[in-house]
Order: structure tokens, then sequence, then C-alpha cells
């Protein structure tokens, strides 16, 4: 890194994002390690960030992030201080004898010096050398994760669905049904480049049409699959019983959840609730195999090939850029604050609803479709489509 300071900077950004994404505990975590102390182990991973001014050395929890956190609080140290400091050795010592010169007058065991010694000393898993630390990272993080899915935690619905399909997906893993590079691409901890399959100037819209697909085959295997008993196993699903709705659902917003996970932004999962019907669920999903770049070069012309993008492509695209919303329920449960302070009630654009209209306009949905590949690739807004399929020209500053 180019500075000290930018290494502080970091460490500090982490441990907000940290406090930004900590689950919805039933109890209080730093309250629950001073009472009981911390009995599972941490995983903590060597990382070294070279400066000019030097080197510093860290031990970030790969596994257990949350209750470092809480130690930190417990503790009254800081990681970006012990980080930064000119001799983290010195730093640490320094404390330890301040702390240990205070327990000569803790007179109570509620004192928090005595209190520290519950979380002081933790089992810890070194790493010290890994050849990719990518597979090492999603090696480690999935069982964290799976654990997260279940209460007392409670995450907001990508986040929690993303958790059940990983689930399935490391069922297939460990079947060696996938690899891990494939396990790292489909849980969105790898990069889609390194895909075998991935064409070497593959743009945005390629790469995430890619990964995509490769997750629809994972959730909907068709008969003979050997993916079939694997996804009913990992949803709980006895395997001489017929999917039902709810099932579907289930898979569908799993798959919605990961899909989102290429995107800057998570949309709600539930988009997809009504994208695949029961009976297409129980057979499974026989694809082309064309990528959405050969589709979208003849879907005004091939009817198959229109019919594969508005199914299985749109759905997302639409979510994405905020052209389609997942069904909130009610026209009351729409209701919102202007900003001039006042309420208003959004138009329901459902997902159903817009691949409906979007059927009935092959051209124009054609163009729509091309148009949102385009702003992916360049990283913009779509614009709006006639009736011919044209897209308008950007207005200048927008």
């Amino acid at each position: 890194m180019e500075s000290a300071d930018r290494v502080a900077e970091v460490i500090g950004r982490v441990s907000e994002l940290l406090a930004e994404g900590d689950g919805r505990r039933d109890q209080d975590l730093t309250a629950d390690l001073l009472q009981n102390g911390q009995e599972e182990p941490c995983l903590m991973v060597a990382q070294v960030y070279r400066t000019p001014e030097g080197d510093f050395w860290a031990w970030p929890a790969v596994k257990g992030n949350n209750r470092t956190k809480s130690r930190h609080r417990i503790l009254n140290t800081d990681q970006t201080t012990l980080l930064t400091a000119p001799d983290t050795t010195v730093a640490l010592r320094a404390w330890t004898d301040e702390r240990n010169a205070e327990l000569e007058h803790a007179d109570a065991d509620d004192h928090p010096v005595r209190q520290a010694l519950q979380v002081a000393v933790v089992d810890a898993r070194l790493v010290v050398g890994y050849a990719e630390p990518e597979l090492l990272y999603s090696t480690v993080q999935s069982g964290n994760r799976r654990d997260h899915i279940h209460v007392p935690l409670g995450f907001e619905s990508a986040d929690q669905y993303r958790a059940v399909g990983r689930r399935v997906l490391e069922q297939y893993r460990a079947a060696e049904i996938i690899d891990d590079v494939m396990f790292g691409v489909l849980a969105g901890d790898l990069p889609v480049t390194r895909l075998r399959g991935c064409p070497p100037d593959a743009g945005v819209y390629e790469q995430r049409d890619l990964r995509r697909m490769l997750l629809l085959a994972q959730f909907f295997p068709i008969k003979g699959d050997r993916r079939r008993p694997l996804i009913r196993k990992a949803k709980g699903v006895p395997y001489v019983e017929e999917l039902e709705e709810q099932h579907t659902k289930k898979r569908l917003r799993a798959y919605s959840a990961l899909c989102s996970a290429s995107w800057p932004q998570a949309w709600n999962p539930r988009v997809d609730d009504a994208t695949i019907g029961l009976r297409q669920a129980r057979a499974g999903i026989a694809l082309s195999g064309s990528s959405a770049v050969p589709l979208l070069a003849v879907a005004d012309t091939d009817d198959d090939a229109f019919d594969e993008l508005i199914h299985y492509r749109a759905p997302q695209w639409l979510a994405a850029f905020k052209l389609a919303d997942a069904d909130r329920g009610s026209m009351g449960a729409q209701a919102s604050h202007g900003a001039d302070g006042g309420s208003k009630v959004r138009i329901r654009r459902g997902m159903p609803d817009a691949l409906a209209a979007l059927s009935a306009r092959q051209v124009q949905a054609v163009g729509l479709l091309r148009e949102m590949a385009a702003a992916m690739e360049e990283g913009r807004a779509p614009r709006r489509v006639n009736a011919f399929g044209k897209a308008g020209v950007r207005r200048a500053g927008r």
C-alpha cells in the first residue's frame, strides 16, 4: 500500500462494514462473552501490509469476526491502533502490563479487568501460508455462513437466501460434481473469468449471463441428474415427494440472491417467485446452451431465442435496473414518502406483469433487452426504448 495512513483507512473501513453487516441477535454478544467466555475457536490468517514506512502485520479473523469485534470492545483495544503502532509487540506488551497492574486492584468479579480474562485468551487456528487465498476464504467461510442462517441471527433476505444457496452448492462440491473454482464462482467469491468456459474477451453482461445460467442448472437439474437428490437433501425435501410451490419459490429465491452477488446492489430475491412454473421445476430446466450474446442477435426474428431471454434473463435484468419489483402484497404496502414529506403510492410493476408486457411486444422488448445489455457493459442506466425497439438519445450530463 502507498502509505501507513492508507492501511489505517482500510482497516477502519473494514471495522465499519463489519458493524453494518452484523446480524440481528436476540442476545447481546458482548454481554454473552463476558458471562460465558468464548469456547469456539477463531480462525485467523496472517496478512502483511507493505508500505514505504515499513511492514504492518495483522491477524484478521476469517471465522469469528463478530466475536473478535466484541473482544476488542471488552479489552478496550482497537485493531487499527495496534496494527499501526510503531512496534506492535511493544504496544501489546505495554497494554498487557497495564492490565496486569490493574488486576491487583480488581476487587470484584465484574471488574472490567477480571471480565477481560474471559476473552483475553482464545483458542485460534493460525494460517501462515496458502497458495490460493480466494479458495481458502471460501472454504473457511462456508461453514460460518451456514451457521448464520439460523437463529439467533437474522439477516436480510438476500444474505439469508445466499446462505441457503451456498449450502446447496456445498453438497455438490462434497459430491465432486463441481470443483472448488466452480463453487467459488457460483457462490460469488471468485471472478467468472476463472472458469475454463469463459471466453477471454467476454464482457460484463456475458460473464454475468454465464454465471447465471450455470446457477439455474444447479437449482433446477433435469431428470437423471445427480444433483436432484442432493438439492432435495440440502433443502430438506423428502425424495419420495413431488416438489410443491413453496419448494420452488425457495429454490428461485436462493438462485436469485446468488445472481445478484455479481451486481453492485442486491435486489429482492422474491422477484423470481413466479418466473418458473411448478411443472417446469419438477421436470428441470434444459437450456439451449447459448449465451445471451447470440440470443440477443437473433431474438427479433427467432421466437425460441426470444422466449429464452424473456424467461431466464429478463427477470434479473429488470430487477437490477429497478424496472420491475417483487410483489409487495397490496397497494397499501407500496406507500412511501415523497421528497416534500407527503405520502405517495408507487405504481405496481410486478415481474409477471412486466414479462407479460414484454412477451406481447417482441420488437420493443428485444430493443429493451439489448439496451439493458449495453447499459451493463457501459456501467450506466438503460435509456427508454420506443415502439420500434430503438433507444433514445442520452441527454448531455445524464
